[in-house]
């Protein structure tokens, strides 16, 4: 069976950091902040916000750091993928 991983976040936009590298490529690393909001049984509203972590790469990296700013609504579609790092001193 052939699979998928395609991701849409719909949010504001956090942090935002342009990175350039000596072959003249380039990415942009932004954070993106999606909030659920929701009443309980008594009625209280209660929100959460989790933040997610984008890598815009190549071309859409030009247009994001010309376009894109902090504390915009943006919308997103792409791959999902999870990474890990250790530090030095081992911890995860």
């Amino acid at each position: 069976m052939a699979s998928f991983n395609q991701i849409t976040l719909i949010g504001n936009v956090g942090n935002l950091e342009v990175k350039t590298f000596t072959n003249r490529g380039k990415i942009v690393e932004a954070s993106l902040a999606t909030t659920k909001r929701w009443k309980d049984r008594n009625g209280d509203p209660h929100e959460e916000t989790q933040w997610h972590r984008l890598v815009i790469p190549g071309p859409l990296a030009d247009t994001a750091e010309r376009y894109v700013s902090k504390g915009d609504p943006l919308m997103v579609q792409g791959e999902m993928t999870y990474r890990q790092w250790e530090t030095r001193e081992g911890e995860k």
